[in-house]
């Protein structure tokens, strides 16, 4: 498998779930992608068919009890994904709804009432009728969050809000998945939903305390497996979970040459911009591989933990990257 093929399998972010007919493999499309530099630029038609199961298209946002687009094209772009199940006819075109971008604010407003709430879920049921979508993958960033707006009583005005959906859903002529996401300890379950994506990433970066040091942000042991086992254990059906991976790295900026593998030590921050991702603190996992090729960077394998670093000597410093591939994925998702 070559740099490409890995990209665009980790670049949709592969999530993983069992169900009655073996495996679920749902892959997030971004509306942004579209808009990075032409070498790394990534638009519906290069979704290898058979890939996935299900597609989400990441993301449509809420204005009041409203769903609307949030780039100027998602229109087009929902037709352009629809387009692939002429060779995949049992593709599920799922639309995801919030998002990080979308802050804690408009789902505290919109989770204020019960009316809302149902508006929200009727407005919702025309908008993916109207647009051909096969369902709604919530993704509240994050409910209980204080930095993000929210407090602990938006746990059950989320569940609640679910509920509201999937009643919606079943109820009206043309049945349509319903899932969200969560970064967050096991909630409710509630039989309206057919899955739930637990975010299994972005457990650390350069947004700690830099004493806290290079940490990597996905680590299968103990943090990734803790958190699977805690929402099995609360009892939510382990067939409806999926996992959620990111076909990114989080990075940082080393204050010296690294000690064995680097983890732990002391850094200044985030680590230096990819050319193509452009975010600190941030690789995707073509520059990462860019690097291990071409930048004479060094990869380890973190034995405890279940994952990869890497990290190498560059104009801007040492750098350290933690992220996934192919051998930590496999040992995530079996």
């Amino acid at each position: 498998m070559d740099i490409t093929q890995q990209f665009v399998l980790l670049l949709l972010g592969a999530l993983t779930v069992k169900e009655s007919f073996g495996y679920m493999r749902a892959c997030y499309y971004t509306n942004w992608s579209q808009f990075l530099p032409s070498s790394s630029r990534f638009l519906p038609g290069r979704i290898p068919p058979q890939l996935c199961t299900h597609l989400i298209f990441a993301y449509a946002d809420i204005r009041a009890t409203n769903i609307t687009p949030t780039e100027f094209n998602d229109i087009e772009m929902y037709n352009r994904i629809n387009r692939l199940k002429r060779d995949r006819p049992n593709l599920q075109v799922i639309l995801a709804v919030g998002g990080w971008a979308a802050g804690g604010e408009r789902f505290n407003r919109l989770v204020s009432s019960e009316a809302s709430m149902l508006q929200f879920a009727r407005n919702l049921v025309v908008f993916l009728r109207r647009h051909n979508l096969d369902g709604v993958n919530i993704d509240w960033q994050y409910p209980t969050s204080r930095p993000r707006g929210s407090g602990p009583g938006d746990r059950l005005r989320y569940t609640r809000l679910l509920q509201c959906t999937g009643w919606q859903c079943l109820d009206s002529k043309q049945s349509w998945a319903l899932g969200f996401n969560s970064a967050e300890t096991p909630f409710l379950y509630q039989g309206v939903l057919d899955f739930a994506f637990l975010m299994a990433y972005d457990l650390h970066g350069q947004w700690e305390d830099p004493s806290s040091g290079a940490l990597h942000h996905a680590p299968l042991d103990p943090e990734v497996r803790t958190f699977v086992e805690g929402w099995i254990e609360s009892g939510f059906p382990a067939r409806k979970l999926a996992l959620a991976v990111s076909g990114f790295g989080r990075s940082f900026t080393l204050t010296s040459e690294p000690e064995g593998n680097g983890l732990g030590q002391e850094v200044t921050g985030g680590g230096a911009p990819g050319p193509f991702s452009r975010d600190q603190g941030l690789l995707d996992y073509a520059e990462v591989c860019r690097n291990l090729e071409e930048g004479n960077w060094t990869r380890v394998w973190l034995q405890n933990e279940g994952v990869p670093i890497a990290f190498g000597n560059t104009s801007r410093g040492w750098q350290w990257v933690g992220y996934d591939d192919p051998q930590s994925l496999e040992l995530k998702v079996i």
